[in-house]
């Protein structure tokens, strides 16, 4: 079991699913009741539909937070090219504008 006072969450194994909960201020928690009771959905059902729905952006978010505080170093496109195997660049042909 995991438990951590802050974010008030605790984790657990539960049929091969994870179990958690979590504390809801007074006003979230009356809107979740709300909108479960006038759907006929459960809470469950919410709570992991706003997970799936928005944990790709929390993700892509805190990713790109991080390489902003700890940059990788930059390559050439000639480095690239190299590390990719994709050799030498084919050579551009000079446009000659019809007369």
């Amino acid at each position: 079991m995991y438990y951590t006072e802050e974010y008030g969450l605790a984790n657990m194994e539960y049929g091969g699913c994870s179990v958690a909960s979590l504390r809801l201020n007074k006003e979230l928690e009356n809107r979740l009741d709300r909108l479960a009771e006038t759907t006929g959905r459960t809470k469950t059902f919410y709570i992991r539909q706003l997970i799936e729905d928005h944990i790709d952006e929390l993700e892509d978010r805190y990713l790109a937070e991080s390489r902003l505080e700890n940059p990788a170093g930059r390559l050439t496109s000639k480095n690239m090219r190299q590390n990719l195997g994709l050799g030498h660049p084919p050579r551009s042909k000079t446009y000659k504008k019809p007369v």
